[in-house]
C-alpha cells in the first residue's frame, strides 16, 4: 500500500515572498482567461478537440511555438490536462514537431519544468516511456520556478527523478534510473533525494531507494554518500528530520542506523551511532547534531522519544549532574561572599581609633579584601568559561538559544560585563562604581533561576514566568504605553504645563494613578474639572480594570497551557542545561566524561531494551490432518461404547417391570441411599465423548 504524499513543512527560502505570490496569482488568472477564448489553439486543447487542433496547426504551424501567460507551450498544456483525449493531442504534436519535446516553461513561476516533469507527477507511465525514448536528456531538466521552491507544497527537488520519488512512485523511479537518471544529484538548496523523502515523510520510499541496487553499489564505493550528505544549511536527512520535528521520520531513521549486538530472551543490546545524533566532540565547524536541533527548535515530541531520553540520561549521569551541583554550590558560596563584601564597610581613616577598635577594623577590612579577591578570581574564571563557550559554539548560537541556555548565557555575559565595569570604575575612583555594582548584584542573584530550571518542582514555574514576561507582558506593555502616552499628553494640556520635564511628570502620575495612587483634588482644581475627572475615570476604567483583567486572563491561559505540558517543558530545560554544561567543557574534559563506546573509531550509544514476550502459543498453521485422525479415533470409541451398552443392557420387559414396582412406592417415602445413582466426576474424556455423540447424531 503506497504512502500518502504529505505537504512539505515550512522551510526557509529566499525565493518565496508575498509579492511573488501576488504576481503568480495574476499570471494564473490571465492563463485561465486566455485559455477560454474561443477560436484559439489554447481553447481547442482545453476542450480536447483534436480535429480543431489539427485545423489550427495545418493553418499555422508556428502556433505550436507560442507561449501562454505563464510561459507554457501548447504541448505543456496538453500534458498538464492529463486525459486520454489530451494524450492523443500530445502524440499528434510530437509527430508534427518532435523538437518541441525539449521545450521548458519560461517565467519565474514555473521556470524549467518540461513535459517529463508533468508526466511523472500525473503518473503517466506510458507517456514517460515515450518521452524517454525520444529524448533522454529530459532527465536533466530542473524545475526551479517559485512554484517548486520551499515552502511550496510542490517542492519536489527540481529533477524528474526527485519528482517520481516525492510522488511515491517506485515503478517510475526505477524506470528513470534505468534510462540514466542521476541518483546523487542535488537541487539548488543542496538537498539530495533522501532529504526530499524526509521533507515529505515518505519512509517507505526512503527504504526503497536505500535498497535499490544502484544505491547499494554507490554506498559500497562511498559509504554514506547520500545518507550523510549535508545540504546548504549543513543538515543531513537525520538532522533535517530533527529540525522539522517529524517524529515518524526521525524514529524511522534512528532505527535504520541501530545495530543489534545480542539478544537474550526479552533483552536486546543495541548500538546506536552518535554521529549526526549527538553533539560534536571537537565543535570546530559549529555543525549542530540532531539533539541540539531538537532542543533549539523545541521539538517536545522528539525530546520524549526513548532514544533521546536515554542519551540525555547518560550525559546527566556521567558528567552533567556532577557539574550542575558543583556549579550550584559554588554559586551559592559566591553569592554569600558577594553579599558579605557589599555589607562590610569600606576602608577609611583610622588614626583616631583605639587599639581594640583598630584590631576589629583591620579584621573586618581583611575579611572584605579576601572576599573581594575571591569575587575577582571567580569573575575572571567565569569570563574565561564564557569566552571558551563563545568560541566553541559561535556567537550566533551563543545568543540564539532559548530557555535555560539563553538565560544562563545572557546572565553570565552581562554579569561579567558589569563586574569588569565595576573593576574599571574602582580603578579610576569613579562614583558610579556603586551603580554598576548594584546592577551586577541583581544579575548575580537572578542567576539562581538557571538552577531552578534544573529541578522538576521549580522548573515549570520558572518557565511560566519567562513565557509571561516575553509574551504576555510584552503585548500588554505595547497597548498600555499607547494609553499612557495619550492620557499623559491630555492632562499635560489641561493643566497648562510647559516643558518636557512636566510631560514626564504627568506620565509618572498616570502610571501612579494606574496603581491607585492619585490626588482627586488636583483634577477638581484644574481649568476643566469635568473633563479632567472624566478622562481620569476613563483612564482608570480602561487601564486598571479592563487591561489588568485582560493581563490576568492572558497569564492564566499561559499557566494552563504550560502546566498541561509541564513534564515535557521540564525535560526541554533539563536538556538545555545539559547542553549548556557540555558546551563549557574542554575537549579533554569531554573525553574524560565518556558516555559512549568506541567501535572501529566511531562513537556508539549502547542501550538495552526489554521486549514483552507473550505466554500464549500460536496454534499450528496446518493441523487438519491431526483433526481428522482424532475424529476417526473418537468414532471408533463411540462405536465400541454402543456395542458394550447393547450387550450389558437387560431385556425390555425386565426394565418395565422394575419401573412399575418403583412407581408403586409412596411419594412421601424417602428412598434409601442405595437408590441414588453413584456420583462420578465429569472428566474431560466424558465431555469429549458426549460432544462426539452430539456431532455424530447431528451429522
Amino acid at each position: 500500500m503506497s504512502e500518502p504524499v504529505a505537504s512539505p513543512p515550512q522551510l526557509n527560502s529566499p525565493i518565496s515572498s508575498p509579492l511573488t505570490t501576488v504576481h503568480a496569482d495574476q499570471s494564473v488568472e490571465s492563463q485561465t482567461e486566455a485559455h477560454r477564448v474561443r477560436g484559439t489553439i489554447w481553447n481547442a486543447i482545453v476542450d480536447a478537440n483534436l480535429t480543431e487542433v489539427q485545423r489550427h496547426v495545418s493553418r499555422d504551424r508556428s502556433l505550436l511555438l507560442s507561449r501562454g501567460p505563464v510561459g507554457e507551450t501548447p504541448l505543456h498544456l496538453a500534458c498538464l490536462l492529463n486525459s486520454p483525449a489530451h494524450l492523443s493531442i500530445v502524440r499528434y504534436i510530437l509527430q508534427v514537431n518532435p523538437a518541441l519535446i525539449r521545450d521548458e516553461y519560461q517565467g519565474s513561476e514555473y521556470q524549467g519544468e518540461n513535459c517529463l516533469h508533468i508526466a511523472v507527477v500525473n503518473h503517466q507511465l506510458p507517456l514517460v516511456r515515450t518521452l524517454l525514448q525520444q529524448c533522454p536528456d529530459l532527465l536533466r531538466g530542473r524545475a526551479t520556478g517559485n512554484f517548486f521552491a520551499p515552502p511550496q507544497p510542490c517542492y519536489y527537488g527540481e529533477y524528474p527523478l526527485f519528482f517520481a520519488a516525492c510522488g511515491n512512485q517506485p515503478a517510475l523511479f526505477d524506470l528513470l534510473l534505468q534510462h540514466g537518471a542521476e541518483l546523487t544529484a542535488v537541487d539548488s538548496f543542496g538537498n539530495t533525494i533522501l532529504h526530499l523523502m524526509v521533507i515529505h515523510g515518505l519512509s517507505g520510499m526512503y527504504t526503497f531507494i536505500c535498497e535499490h541496487p544502484l544505491f547499494i553499489k554507490l554506498n559500497a564505493e562511498r559509504p554514506g554518500a547520500l545518507e550523510s550528505t549535508p545540504n546548504q544549511e549543513g543538515l543531513t536527512p537525520l538532522t533535517l528530520a530533527a529540525k522539522l520535528g517529524n517524529t515518524d521520520m526521525f524514529t524511522f531513521l534512528l532505527e535504520r542506523r541501530r545495530t543489534v549486538q545480542w539478544t537474550y530472551g526479552p533483552v536486546s543490546c543495541m548500538l546506536l551511532p552518535l554521529d549526526e545524533f549527538d553533539t560534536r566532540i571537537d565543535k570546530r565547524d559549529h555543525v549542530r547534531g540532531a539533539l541540539e536541533l531538537i532542543v533549539a527548535e523545541e521539538q517536545l515530541d522528539l525530546l520524549m522519544l526513548p532514544r533521546v531520553v536515554e542519551l540525555l540520561r547518560k550525559k546527566w549521569n556521567r558528567f552533567a549532574e556532577r557539574h550542575f551541583k558543583q556549579r550550584l554550590y559554588f554559586t551559592l558560596v559566591f553569592l554569600f561572599v558577594l553579599s558579605v563584601t557589599t555589607i562590610l564597610p569600606h576602608p577609611s581613616h583610622h588614626e583616631s581609633m583605639r587599639v581594640k577598635e583598630k584590631v576589629q577594623y583591620f579584621s573586618v577590612i581583611s575579611l572584605r579584601i579576601a572576599g573581594e579577591a575571591f569575587v575577582v578570581i571567580s569573575t575572571l574564571l567565569k569570563a574565561f568559561l564564557e569566552i571558551r563557550e563563545l568560541t566553541s559554539v559561535g556567537v550566533r548560537s551563543y545568543f540564539t538559544l532559548s530557555g535555560s541556555g539563553f538565560l544562563e548565557n545572557v546572565l553570565s555575559f552581562f554579569f561579567c560585563l558589569f563586574m569588569f565595569l565595576v573593576f574599571f570604575l574602582r580603578s579610576i575612583s569613579s562614583s558610579y562604581e556603586d551603580a554598576a555594582l548594584s546592577v551586577a548584584v541583581v544579575i548575580a542573584w537572578s542567576y539562581l533561576g538557571f538552577f531552578f530550571l534544573g529541578f522538576r518542582k521549580t522548573g515549570p514555574f520558572v518557565v511560566m514566568i519567562y513565557k509571561m514576561m516575553i509574551a504576555d507582558m510584552f503585548r500588554f506593555g505595547i497597548i498600555w504605553i499607547a494609553f499612557l502616552l495619550g492620557f499623559s499628553q491630555a492632562f499635560y494640556v489641561i493643566f497648562e504645563e510647559k516643558g518636557f520635564v512636566a510631560y514626564l511628570t504627568r506620565a509618572k502620575e498616570c502610571f501612579v494613578a494606574m496603581l491607585g495612587g492619585f490626588e482627586f483634588d488636583d483634577y477638581l482644581n484644574s481649568r476643566y474639572p469635568v473633563l479632567s475627572i472624566s478622562l481620569l475615570v476613563i483612564y482608570i476604567f480602561v487601564v486598571t480594570i479592563l487591561m489588568f483583567n485582560l493581563l490576568i486572563a492572558m497569564m492564566s491561559d499561559t499557566f494552563s497551557r504550560i502546566n498541561e505540558e509541564a513534564n515535557q517543558r521540564w525535560h526541554l530545560e533539563w536538556a538545555r542545561i545539559i547542553i549548556s554544561i557540555e558546551n563549557e567543557m574542554s575537549l579533554s574534559q569531554r573525553l574524560q566524561a565518556k558516555y559512549w563506546v568506541d567501535v572501529e573509531g566511531r562513537r556508539y550509544l549502547q542501550v538495552q531494551e526489554v521486549h514483552e514476550v507473550s505466554n500464549t502459543q500460536d496454534p499450528p498453521a496446518d493441523n487438519s490432518r491431526a483433526l481428522l485422525d482424532e475424529l476417526d479415533r473418537l468414532r471408533a470409541e463411540l462405536a465400541e461404547l454402543r456395542e458394550n451398552r447393547r450387550v450389558q443392557s437387560p431385556p425390555t420387559h425386565q426394565r418395565a417391570r422394575e419401573a412399575g414396582q418403583s412407581a408403586l412406592q409412596p411419594f412421601y417415602e424417602a428412598p434409601s441411599p442405595s437408590q441414588f445413582p453413584t456420583e462420578r466426576p465429569i472428566t474431560r474424556s466424558m465431555t469429549r465423548r458426549r460432544h462426539t455423540q452430539h456431532l455424530s447424531l447431528s451429522r
